[in-house]
C-alpha cells in the first residue's frame, strides 16, 4: 500500500496501516547481535525525539547536527527533527575536527548528535572554538562521556525529556499547519491556471472573430474548411505558446514570492512536480487555443452573412 505523507507524517501514517509489523532489523555499530524495530515502535520513538527537541528549545527552520555512522537512531533524529520543522544536518562519520568545527560555526548549530566514541571525542574537542554548540546528544550508551562535559548526554536520556509526548499538542500543530500551507499554494495554483485559461480562451474567440469577414470572403472563392482552418489553427497554437510561457513565468514567480515569504515551502515543494505542472500548463495553453480555433472557425464557417454583424 503506498502512503502519500509529507516525511514529517509518513512514519506516523504507516505506522496507523502497518502496526506491529518490522520494518527495521539493524546491528549496532561494533555489534554481533540482530535487533528490530516494528512500525509503532519507530513512531513511537520519532514521538518522543520531536518532543525532546521541543522541550530542548529546537525552533522551526533551526539546524541540527548528525555526526555518526549510520545508524537507527540517525533515522529518529531525521524524521523527529521534520516532524517540529527543523533542519538535520549530516556529517561524514569521518569528518575532521576542523570540518565539523567549521560546519557547527556556519550552521550554527547548538545541538549535535553524535555516535561513538571517536565522532565524541572529536566534537567535544572543538566545543570551546564553537560558540554556539550548547549540547552533545551521544547515540551510543558505551562512549564514555568526560568528567568535565556537564553538558552531554546519551540518546536514552535525550528521549525521556519526550515520554508521554509532553509537547505533542505542539508538534501535531506545526505538522498540520504545514499541511496548510500546501492546500493554500495548491489553491493558488489552480487559481492562476483558471484565470490564465479564461483570458487565453477568450483572447482566441475575440482575434479569430474579428477575422470573420475574411473568412467569409476565403468561403465565397471556394476554399475548403480545412484550408480555411490551417491558418488560425497554427497562429493559435503559437498564440497558445506564448501565453503558456506567460503563465509558467507568473507561476514561478508566485513561488519565489511564497518561498522568501515562509522559507518551509523548500521542504514541501517537488521541483519535479512544479517542472511537470508547467508542462501540462504548457501543452494544455497550446490545446486550449487550438480547439477554441477549430470551434470558432467551423462556427463562422457555416455562418451566413448576416449572421456575421451580430
Amino acid at each position: 500500500m503506498q502512503t502519500n505523507s509529507h516525511l514529517s507524517r509518513l512514519v506516523h501514517d504507516q505506522a496507523k496501516n502497518y502496526g506491529n509489523r518490522e520494518v527495521l532489523i539493524y546491528k549496532d555499530f561494533g555489534g554481533s547481535e540482530w535487533k528490530s524495530y516494528s512500525w509503532n515502535q519507530f513512531s513511537d520513538t520519532v514521538k518522543k525525539v520531536s518532543n525532546a527537541l521541543l522541550n530542548l528549545g529546537v525552533k522551526v527552520q533551526e539546524n541540527l547536527g548528525v555526526f555518526s555512522q549510520n545508524s537507527v537512531q540517525y533515522l529518529f533524529c531525521d524524521f523527529g527533527a521534520w516532524g517540529i520543522r527543523a533542519v538535520t544536518i549530516p556529517f561524514y562519520a569521518t569528518s575532521s575536527e576542523q570540518q565539523i568545527q567549521f560546519m557547527i560555526s556556519d550552521a550554527k548549530i547548538r545541538f549535535l548528535f553524535v555516535g561513538e566514541q571517536e565522532q565524541y571525542d572529536k566534537a567535544r574537542r572543538v566545543v570551546s572554538m564553537c560558540q554556539t554548540l550548547e549540547r552533545i546528544i551521544i547515540f551510543d550508551r558505551n562512549v564514555r562521556i568526560s568528567s568535565h562535559d556537564p553538558n552531554a548526554m546519551y540518546f536514552d536520556d535525550f528521549l525521556k525529556l519526550g515520554e508521554n509526548y509532553p509537547r505533542q499538542t505542539e508538534v501535531e500543530a506545526l505538522t498540520t499547519n504545514l499541511a496548510r500551507i500546501s492546500i493554500v499554494f495548491g489553491v493558488v495554483i489552480l487559481l492562476l491556471l483558471f484565470i490564465s485559461f479564461v483570458l487565453i480562451n477568450n483572447t482566441v474567440r475575440a482575434s479569430v472573430f474579428a477575422r470573420r469577414f475574411t473568412i467569409h470572403t476565403m468561403k465565397l472563392v471556394g476554399a475548403t474548411r480545412a484550408f480555411i482552418r490551417a491558418p488560425f489553427v497554427r497562429a493559435a497554437a503559437l498564440q497558445g505558446l506564448v501565453s503558456s510561457i506567460l503563465a509558467v513565468g507568473m507561476l514561478w514567480g508566485v513561488l519565489e514570492a511564497l518561498r522568501r515569504s515562509f522559507p518551509e515551502l523548500a521542504s514541501i515543494v517537488d521541483m519535479k512536480q512544479f517542472l511537470m505542472v508547467c508542462g501540462g500548463v504548457i501543452v494544455l495553453g497550446i490545446l486550449l487555443c487550438v480547439i477554441s480555433t477549430w470551434l470558432v472557425v467551423n462556427r463562422l464557417v457555416e455562418a451566413s452573412k448576416d449572421d456575421l454583424y451580430y
